[in-house]
């Protein structure tokens, strides 16, 4: 499983220039644009990916800018690239280890009223319904495990089916990166 965060703004951004930070599969599958993140990203580097507010331990002396609401993105998008074995939704351990950290980014007080959608993703193997059927799979897997384990509440979270609509640039149809759960957040309220 490869852990990889892709970062996007949009809606109003103030002053704040755009800053996208690409999904990029460690076996080399590039986005448009991106930064690779470990596979075993930090909590903090979760928080800086999907969360609205940094909390006091994340933050860097000197390097981080004061929080102000007005500049803040609308919504913000972290993939996670958790991968599931052929025509499963079973989550892996690592995969559980990952979500315990983007749980703890959801329920942050500075997160509050955000609404968070997850996607999920399969690869081209399969047809499209049972690939649109397994992908929804996939997303509510990682949602029930935000809820029932990670404590987020159920109110805050979506869970939706993609398919194979979503193949990364530059790897076979076929490959098992393709089958990963995508996490957007909303904080237009």
């Amino acid at each position: 499983m490869d852990t990889i965060i892709r970062h996007r703004w949009f809606g109003r951004m103030g002053r704040a220039a755009a800053l996208v930070l690409g999904l990029v599969a460690a076996a080399g599958a590039a986005r448009a644009e991106g930064t690779a993140v470990a596979p075993d990203a930090s909590a903090c580097e979760i928080h800086r990916a999907l969360g609205r507010e940094l909390p006091p331990e994340c933050k860097t002396r000197g390097l981080d800018m004061p929080f102000d609401a007005a500049d803040a993105p609308a919504t913000r998008e972290a993939v996670f690239t958790i991968e599931f074995a052929l025509n499963s939704a079973r989550l892996t351990a690592q995969g559980r280890a990952v979500l315990d950290k983007v749980a703890e980014v959801m329920k942050y007080p500075g997160n509050a009223g955000a609404k968070f959608v997850l996607k999920g993703f399969t690869d081209a193997s399969g047809s499209a319904r049972g690939n649109l059927a397994l992908s929804k799979a996939r997303a509510e897997a990682a949602r029930l495990y935000l809820v029932e384990t990670g404590g987020v509440p159920a109110a805050m979270i979506m869970a939706e089916g993609l398919g194979e609509t979503g193949l990364l640039p530059g790897l076979p149809p076929n490959s098992p990166r393709h089958r990963r759960v995508e996490i957007l957040a909303d904080y237009r309220g």
